[in-house]
């Protein structure tokens, strides 16, 4: 069996699969919500090793994405193996990997998570393609039809933008919720919330639209039609277009712990795959 680790900046999400790449199946699954702070390292790691205890005996692999830092690298380490005699195999953002080339002049300046999801995107189309990511932070990568990385964008997330405003406009008295409404707030709370949606919305649909033109001979009819949702956008609420079946071809891909409630206002095909980032491990670490 092979555990699979993805250390985020506000979850860490882990697996144990089957040894069969082309297949793996989920053996068992988990997360832990933990927020990265300066003194956090190894946090998050004691729940795990407890939820691990029962499964343990049967690992003899362990691969891990993380955007932690070298302390939580360092602590997973000595846990493992100390506990365990394992060592795990951290993957790192290369030049090229699984038919996709890097656009980056330092290619360790890419987030590996960033990198993970678009190599399991191009997987799963062989042929453009872009990543949507919303986590703590939003980010948007694409490639073009023979793998080439396009660029990308990174910018706050929902909660990190609500935060941003409750620490630095105290007397607003901001309760964070969740955000799905494109419309103009009733309320100052209504107008934060709505206004951030809208906001994150209209970069999706910004980041979408120039993937679309870039790419245009390359992409599928369903592509086509992705265009023609955004320029017919009037009330874009009801219009999501989340293709749940793997039947249906996409070129689009959500993923992170917010993305299902971004895709409920993406009038676009396009697909929600928590473990994207996971999926990716196996082609930096075969």
């Amino acid at each position: 069996m092979i555990l699979e680790i993805d250390a985020g900046n506000s979850r860490i999400k882990w697996r144990i699969v089957g040894e069969n790449e082309l297949h793996p199946d989920v053996v068992v699954a988990g997360n832990v919500l933990t927020a990265v702070t300066s003194t956090s390292g190894a946090g998050g790691l004691e729940q795990i090793i407890l939820d691990l205890d029962r499964h343990i005996k049967n690992i003899n692999r362990v691969k891990v994405s993380s955007v932690r830092g070298e302390q939580f690298q360092a602590d997973l380490v000595a846990i493992l193996n100390e506990k365990w005699q394992l060592q795990p195999e951290f993957a790192e953002v290369e030049k090229s990997c699984g038919g996709v080339t890097n656009s980056y002049i330092n290619v360790s300046m890419m987030g590996i998570d960033r990198w993970l999801a678009l190599l399991a995107a191009y997987k799963k189309t062989a042929n453009a393609c872009c990543v949507l990511d919303f986590g703590s932070a939003i980010t948007f990568d694409s490639v073009d039809a023979e793998g080439i990385h396009q660029g990308g964008y990174i910018v706050p997330g929902f909660h990190l933008m609500q935060e941003s405003l409750a620490r630095k406009t105290p007397a607003l008295n901001i309760a964070l919720q969740d955000l799905v409404s494109l419309e103009p707030g009733q309320n100052t709370q209504e107008a934060i919330s709505n206004g951030i949606s809208t906001m994150v919305t209209g970069f999706a649909e910004r980041c979408y639209k120039q993937f679309l033109e870039k790419n245009i001979k390359g992409i599928s009819q369903q592509g086509m039609q992705g265009m023609q949702g955004i320029e017919a956008i009037g009330n874009i609420e009801g219009n999501a277009q989340q293709v749940d079946s793997n039947e249906v071809e996409v070129n689009c891909f959500l993923t992170g712990g917010d993305a299902m409630l971004a895709s409920k206002n993406l009038a676009w095909p396009h697909r929600v795959e928590k473990d994207l980032v996971l999926e990716g491990l196996s082609i930096a670490l075969p």
